[in-house]
């Protein structure tokens, strides 16, 4: 499939976000199956975090639940961010996520 990999009833997508989506959430569409649906990412969400779609993986069998959809997170960073983007990361690059990962 061009968009899904398939791991026993479970599928699986990548879902390229803004930063903005990143840090302040957001509800986004996300394709299934079926066509469409609204997928929340929390605030604060890191690349490879995994959200999960309830039910809306392999569908059900006569032996078997439906599987579920999980979206594979990937911040996209705009090449060019521009002035206004600049400026309110400038104030976020005091936050060190590697603080504590050396002795």
């Amino acid at each position: 499939h061009p968009v899904f990999s398939v791991s026993g009833r479970d599928l699986e997508f990548e879902l390229p976000i803004t930063v903005a989506e990143a840090v302040l959430g957001a509800r986004v569409e996300v394709p299934t199956l079926d066509g469409r649906a609204t997928l929340t990412i929390p605030p604060g969400t890191s690349s490879h975090s995994r959200l999960r779609l309830r039910g809306q993986g392999v569908p059900a069998s006569k032996s078997a639940p439906a599987g579920d959809l999980y979206a594979r997170i990937r911040i996209v960073v705009p090449k060019d961010a521009g002035a206004k983007l600049d400026e309110a990361l400038r104030g976020l690059a005091e936050e060190n996520p590697r603080k504590g990962l050396f002795p």
